[in-house]
C-alpha cells in the first residue's frame, strides 16, 4: 500500500500512514516518530481538538481496552503537539576530533608511523608499541597510502601496560589492553571517514555488489550480517562495508574499505571459505566478545556506486536462527517476510542511524521514496546456503 500523507490541524506535524501504521515528522525538532494503530487514534482525537478524557473514553470504547492502559500512550503521544524544540542536533554522534586540528601526541619518542586511506579520508597512525605497530600494519596493509596530507592522525601511547588512543591530540580511549586496542581503532576508522564525506543517511548493516545489483543487510549487532556479508562476499559479491550503510543525497552509497569483523560464533562457519581466518590474531571488543578480521579478496577501493532508477537494490534485514538441537524440527528453508515501507524504516532506525544534515521534511521525502523503490524483506535463515538460496529466488522476482 502507498504512503499517504495527511496534512495536520498542528501544522508543525506531518503524518504518514500506511495501513495501520504511520510515521510523523516533527517540522520543530527535525524528528521522526513512528505510531501504532493506537497511537494513530490518539493523535488524530488530539489534533481534532477532544479533551484527554473524551479522547481516552472513546477509544477505550472502540478498542475493549482499559483507560489505565491508555493514559501513558496518550501522554507521550500528547507530547508531540508541544512547539517547544527539545535540545540536540544531528551532529550530536559527530566525534569530537573534527573541531581540532590534526596533531601528534608527544607523549614519547621513538615513534613509528603509517599513513593510511578508508574513502576519502587520510588517516596516520603512530604508536612506539613495535607489536602493535606490526599489527596494524599487517592487517591495514591493503589501506597503505603515502604520506599525504592528513585528516586525522592516531597516536598510540603505552604506559603500565595499558594503553591509551589520541585522536588529533584529544585523548578517546584509555585503560586498554592490547587486545582491546584494535577493533576500538577499526571502528574509529570507519565512522571517522564516513562522518568525514558528504553522507546524508547513515545505517549500521553491510552494503555489497553483486552481478545482479546493490545488496543492502541493515540490521542490529549480532544478527548475522557480517557473516552472511562474508559468505556473499566470498561467491560473487564485492563488500562495500560490513557495518556501515551511508548514502549521500544522491543516494550512492559511501564505500569504505576495512576488513570484515568475524566473531567467534562463525569462525567454524568461514574456516573453508577464509582459510587464512585460523591464523588471524583474536582481538576483544570491550564488551568481552571475540573476533578476527579478515578480507575479502575483491574488497572494492575507495569508490561510489550509484543508486539509480534503473539499477536493481535489495533490501534485506538478516535474522540468523541458530539450528534446533537434534530433537527438534530444524527450519527446511530460509523464509522471506516483505516489509513495507514504515516496518522498513523502523528497523532501519532501531538497528542504529546517524544523519549527516538536519533532517527536513523534503530530505525524510526523498528517504521515503527511495525506500518504496527498494524490495524490503527480513530474511530468517539457520544456515548460509539456505540464506543464499533465498536471495536467489528474491533477485529473479525483481
Amino acid at each position: 500500500m502507498p504512503i499517504t500523507k495527511l496534512s495536520l490541524n498542528a501544522s508543525h506535524l506531518s503524518l504518514y500512514l500506511e495501513d495501520d501504521k504511520a510515521i510523523v515528522y516533527h517540522k520543530i525538532n527535525h524528528n521522526l516518530y513512528h505510531l501504532p494503530t493506537l497511537s494513530i487514534a490518539i493523535l488524530l482525537s488530539i489534533d481534532e481538538g477532544q479533551s484527554q478524557q473524551s479522547t481516552i473514553n472513546s477509544i477505550a470504547k472502540e478498542y475493549q481496552l482499559s483507560k489505565q492502559r491508555l493514559e501513558p500512550i496518550y501522554h507521550q503521544i500528547n507530547t508531540l503537539f508541544s512547539s517547544h524544540k527539545q535540545q540536540g542536533t544531528y551532529l550530536a554522534g559527530r566525534y569530537p576530533e573534527f573541531e581540532a586540528s590534526p596533531k601528534q601526541v608527544s607523549l614519547f619518542d621513538h615513534v613509528q608511523v603509517a599513513y593510511f586511506q578508508v574513502a576519502d579520508t587520510i588517516f596516520s597512525i603512530d604508536t612506539q608499541d613495535e607489536d602493535l605497530f606490526i599489527a596494524i600494519q599487517a592487517l591495514l596493509s591493503p589501506c597503505r597510502c603515502s604520506s599525504i596530507e592528513v585528516d586525522f592522525i592516531i597516536s598510540i601511547a603505552k604506559s603500565d601496560g595499558y594503553y591509551r588512543i589520541y585522536s588529533n591530540g584529544l585523548l578517546v580511549e584509555t585503560e586498554l589492553s592490547f587486545n582491546h586496542v584494535m577493533p576500538l581503532i577499526i571502528d574509529r576508522l570507519q565512522i571517522l571517514s564516513f562522518q568525514q564525506s558528504d553522507y546524508t543517511f547513515c545505517f549500521h548493516g553491510a552494503a555489497l555488489g553483486t552481478p545482479r545489483g546493490t545488496l543492502l543487510l541493515p540490521g542490529k549487532s549480532g544478527s548475522g550480517k557480517s557473516t552472511l556479508s562474508a559468505v556473499l562476499a566470498g561467491v560473487d559479491g564485492s563488500l562495500f562495508s560490513d557495518e556501515i550503510i551511508a548514502f549521500n543525497k544522491n543516494f550512492e552509497l559511501c564505500l569504505l574499505s576495512l576488513p570484515i569483523a568475524v566473531k567467534s560464533g562463525s569462525w567454524k562457519s568461514l574456516d573453508i571459505q577464509y582459510p587464512n581466518l585460523k591464523h588471524m590474531p583474536t582481538w576483544h571488543r570491550l564488551d568481552g566478545r571475540r573476533l578476527k578480521y579478515v578480507w575479502p579478496s575483491d574488497m572494492q577501493a575507495n569508490k561510489n556506486i550509484s543508486k539509480n532508477d534503473n539499477a536493481k537494490c535489495l533490501l534485506i534485514n538478516p535474522r540468523f536462527v541458530a539450528q534446533p538441537s537434534p530433537a527438534q524440527e530444524a527450519q527446511p528453508q530460509a523464509v522471506a517476510k516483505p516489509l513495507d515501507v514504515i516496518e522498513t524504516i523502523a528497523m532501519l532506525t532501531d538497528s542504529g542511524y546517524q544523519l549527516g544534515f538536519e533532517l527536513t521534511e523534503s530530505g525524510f521525502e526523498a528517504f521515503l521514496n527511495f525506500i518504496e523503490k527498494t524490495p524490503c524483506y527480513q530474511l530468517s535463515y539457520s544456515s548460509s546456503q539456505q540464506a543464499l538460496d533465498k536471495l536467489d529466488e528474491l533477485w529473479l522476482l525483481q
